[in-house]
């Protein structure tokens, strides 16, 4: 159970890597196009943003992916939590039924 909770928790890191990447390289291939950001005020990130709504969705899959994975993090930690409750109250009911 841990083990999961620790990979889901890898695997959130690893999508933050990977959409600051994602955004890192799209900039990189396709600026903010001149007639655009004729004052320099256009938003690299939200070109970026807007390139993907427009053509690839990747941000979208990431998203989905994500969600995906904060799920089973989220049930693996509910799941470890009422083990541990169970494994207390079993404890103190061992401990209530033979005083020492």
């Amino acid at each position: 159970m841990v083990e999961r909770i620790a990979v889901a928790q890898y695997r959130l890191g690893r999508i933050a890597r990977i959409e600051v990447g994602y955004f890192d390289l799209r900039l990189r291939y396709q600026s903010v196009p001149q007639q655009l950001n004729k004052d320099g005020r256009a938003d690299p990130l939200a070109w970026a943003y807007h390139v993907d709504c427009c053509e690839r969705s990747v941000l979208d899959r990431l998203s989905r992916y994500e969600t995906r994975i904060q799920r089973e993090y989220s049930r693996c930690l509910k799941d470890l939590q009422t083990l541990q409750a169970v494994r207390q109250k079993k404890k103190f009911s061992k401990r209530t039924q033979n005083p020492k």
